[in-house]
């Protein structure tokens, strides 16, 4: 299985991959409104690897609830080093998989405060925090889930489902 930051995938597999259009990616990448992990190239095609579909997906997935791609992919690099550690793009050998694990029964909130973002990580088996107002609750699990699992579907490492 291919590790979390080899480069495998192209522009059109990662449109798939994190359910946008193509032209929103392509806005987000040519203003750059996004941070990834792989190096853009100087000439010839992008590649991406799947830390930059976890990226993605979780930019998305905050920019549907109104956030400017910006921020939420500042925020998006945050949450993910949060749980994963500072180093966790240069992970060698561990599937895109594990991304998701470390988010099983977790949800990040997020309140604006004036122009910052805070961000708490919530046990969900846990009470919700009354002190912290949300105006946005993610659950990063299933977006990193969904969206690693259709990219590993297109680079073939996994079978479609319905293909039994």
């Amino acid at each position: 299985m291919t590790a979390v930051n080899d480069t495998v995938l192209r522009f059109g597999d990662v449109v798939y991959a994190i359910d946008t259009t193509p032209k929103a990616l392509r806005n987000w990448l040519q203003r750059g409104q996004v941070k990834l992990a792989s190096p853009k190239p100087e000439e010839g095609w992008r590649e991406f690897s799947y830390v930059d579909v976890a990226i993605l997906a979780l930019t998305r997935s905050i920019v549907d609830f109104g956030v400017r791609v910006e921020d939420a992919s500042n925020l998006a690099h945050t949450i993910l080093t949060y749980m994963q550690g500072e180093a966790w793009t240069t992970l060698k050998n561990v599937p895109p998989t594990a991304i998701s694990i470390f988010w099983v029964n977790k949800a990040v909130l997020l309140a604006r405060d004036g122009e910052a973002w805070n961000l708490m990580i919530w046990n969900r088996w846990e009470e919700f925090p009354e002190d912290f107002p949300p105006a946005i609750i993610i659950i990063p699990e299933h977006t990193l889930r969904a969206a690693l699992t259709r990219a590993m579907e297109i680079a073939g490492e996994i079978e479609h489902a319905s293909k039994e």
